[in-house]
């Protein structure tokens, strides 16, 4: 039987259902925006795991797409011509659906304990305060190796929640801190990440336990600290040289 055009409320219903879904995506990624905005991140990495977190709005327009899916289905029943309702309702409601699970999907491989804070906190006899908000990520170490032959162990961002805590810890600074360092030392995606917005940088060894050596040394385990004034945080790495 031939399906007959859509007209009257019919027809209204049907082109502003298409108009809606059609503009979800824009809408769920000015949502995303605003909502990062209240957390600025201070390099790639956390400004990545900020959006991430953000990325479960697209769920919230999923209703809209589902119902040009339902409304087109509707007419397809009533012997109307719904193809585009049908379409466009089930492309959307797929695109709403992928987008939004990459929170709860890429979220989890985040820590924001202060964990590896704790540990450095030890090894390296500096307070790092206990008011840390704290976004970290342990990588696999047979995987993550660098094009300048670096194996990056850990990546972490720390930001004080409190401004008595960062005053203390700045104040806290000793000649182990430094305004520069040598490229040779660090991965290149460190240094790409810290030639600018930071302050004073710490470069340690564990192997032998020393403080901001001239180059790296094969096998060595290092740990590089930026601190930034401007945003009250650090952004530390932690790798092994090849």
């Amino acid at each position: 039987m031939t399906k007959q055009k859509t007209s009257g409320a019919f027809k209204v219903i049907k082109i502003i259902s298409i108009v809606l879904t059609c503009s979800t995506l824009f809408i769920a990624l000015m949502l995303v925006a605003l909502l990062d905005k209240n957390n600025e991140g201070i390099v790639s990495f956390d400004q990545m795991y900020y959006m991430v977190s953000n990325l479960w709005v697209f769920y919230l327009l999923l209703p809209i797409s589902l119902g040009c899916l339902g409304y087109g289905i509707f007419l397809s029943i009533k012997k109307y011509k719904a193809v585009s309702n049908i379409v466009i309702g089930s492309i959307f409601s797929f695109l709403l659906l992928i987008y939004g699970s990459f929170t709860p999907i890429f979220k989890p491989q985040y820590n924001t304990t202060t964990k590896c804070w704790d540990e450095l906190s030890e090894k390296l006899s500096i307070d790092f305060s206990d008011n840390l908000k704290v976004i970290s990520m342990e990588y696999d170490v047979n995987k993550q190796t660098t094009s300048d032959n670096f194996q990056i162990n850990v990546e972490s961002i720390a930001r004080f929640t409190k401004d008595e805590s960062y005053q203390t810890f700045v104040n806290s600074l000793n000649s182990n801190w430094t305004s520069s360092y040598q490229n040779n030392i660090v991965p290149t995606t460190f240094a790409l990440s810290t030639r600018s917005g930071f302050d004073r940088f710490l470069i340690y060894s564990f192997t032998d336990s020393t403080y901001n050596p001239a180059s790296a040394v094969s096998k060595h385990q290092y740990t590089c600290i930026a601190l930034s004034y401007e945003k009250q945080g650090m952004y530390m790495f932690e790798y092994t040289a090849k």
